[in-house]
């Protein structure tokens, strides 16, 4: 039954060890009142330093580049569409033969495979302190299932027509939907046209819905438990716009569907209250967002001033890590003084700009290390890393 995958995501559980992917119903019981019991899970992260959803602030391009997409051949027979309790999920099959569309991101050493997407009630990210109607997040895993890269866009009910990209999307949603309801407590008749399948043998691009936009990029962790710090963040600038009617649609298949269980029929949701299925914004603790431009519109004179910034890296200050938001705090003239964090937190500390960091400090999959480690050996790769660049400025210039 299409409803066997009635979980959080396909990432819901990874284990510590092998960091393989999981998933079980069971295994997470929570939901959108109490966020604080999201910490009482065993091997959370959800109070780490790299949580998401954040907010985010418009701003000018720091980097242009292009982000390589490519399709693959996925059809829809080799995809399952799933209603989950804190939204819904388009998936690539795991016994299915096909390429899945794969997207590598700009300054990552990795290619990214499509695995699913799944879509939240009301946004997780901001811009500029507002919220969306909601948020889909198209989750991609590297071919060793030790990170993650998100390709995310909001979504707004303001096209006056059906948008064509995501018709077929919602229409396996609502098949998923007649194949669970349970029909005793179903109070208006499942349209017929609800069981019809959106054509097997169409072609899969969920990257038509975001293909050519603006991302802001940073490195953060899932928005559901565990919320495991292993995502690369790239959300689109750029409003996905879709119709009243399709935006009711994917509203009441989320909040309404009910299934039988225990003899009775139940909703499926955990939203809270209000009907959102989305975590409140997390502290960026230092981190940097980038906002990732495509390469077409770089002209001359658009390059944007280098801006002194603050590492996104924690540093080591008297044998415990710390941020640049910590330095910032209390005490951050004396806190400051200390030449691990003077030039590892310039913006703070009115450091040099163009210095590399003297501190110790944590990269990403490769434990804590020193500027001197970056430029002894495959500098070029090294600088690459996130946050390194930022933290090595004189060795990565």
């Amino acid at each position: 039954m299409i409803f066997r995958h009635y979980i959080i995501n396909a990432l819901a559980l990874i284990a510590v060890s092998t960091l393989t992917w999981q998933a079980t119903a069971e295994s997470f019981n929570y939901n959108y009142e109490d966020f604080r019991a999201w910490n009482d899970f065993a091997g959370s992260q959800c109070n780490g330093l790299k949580n998401s959803p954040v907010a985010i602030k418009t701003m000018e391009c720091t980097r242009y580049a292009d982000y390589a997409m490519s399709h693959g051949d996925c059809q829809f027979k080799d995809t399952t569409a799933v209603i989950l309790k804190n939204g819904v999920q388009f998936e690539i099959n795991k016994d299915a033969t096909c390429t899945p569309s794969n997207v590598i991101i700009p300054g990552i050493r990795d290619t990214f495979h499509f695995a699913q997407f799944h879509i939240h009630l009301s946004s997780e990210h901001t811009i500029d302190d507002q919220f969306f109607s909601a948020e889909l997040h198209m989750v991609h895993l590297n071919a060793d299932n030790t990170r993650a890269a998100v390709i995310g866009t909001m979504v707004e009910p303001s096209r006056v027509t059906d948008n064509p990209a995501f018709e077929p999307y919602l229409q396996a949603f609502r098949v998923a939907r007649a194949a669970v309801e349970c029909k005793s407590c179903f109070s208006n008749e499942i349209a017929e046209a609800d069981y019809k399948s959106p054509g097997n043998d169409n072609n899969v691009h969920p990257y038509k819905l975001v293909e050519g936009n603006t991302f802001y990029h940073y490195d953060g962790g899932l928005t559901t438990p565990l919320c495991n710090e292993i995502v690369w963040w790239n959300l689109s600038d750029t409003v996905m716009d879709i119709s009243v009617k399709q935006f009711n649609d994917l509203a009441d298949i989320i909040l309404n569907t009910h299934v039988e269980k225990d003899g009775q029929c139940q909703k499926i949701t955990v939203a809270n209250r209000a009907g959102s299925t989305s975590r409140p914004v997390q502290p960026l603790y230092g981190r940097t967002i980038d906002r990732i431009c495509p390469s077409h519109l770089l002209s001359s004179g658009s390059i944007p001033t280098p801006r002194c910034a603050d590492s996104p890296l924690t540093v080591m200050v008297n044998g415990k890590p710390r941020t640049c938001d910590w330095v910032g705090q209390m005490n951050s003239d004396w806190r400051c003084a200390n030449r691990f964090t003077r030039d590892h937190c310039p913006a703070t500390c009115n450091g040099d700009c163009a210095a590399d960091s003297q501190g110790t400090f944590e990269v990403t999959d490769r434990g804590f290390k020193t500027c001197d480690w970056v430029a002894t050996s495959n500098t070029a790769l090294r600088c690459g890393l996130s946050g390194v660049k930022e933290t090595c400025r004189a060795t990565c210039a």
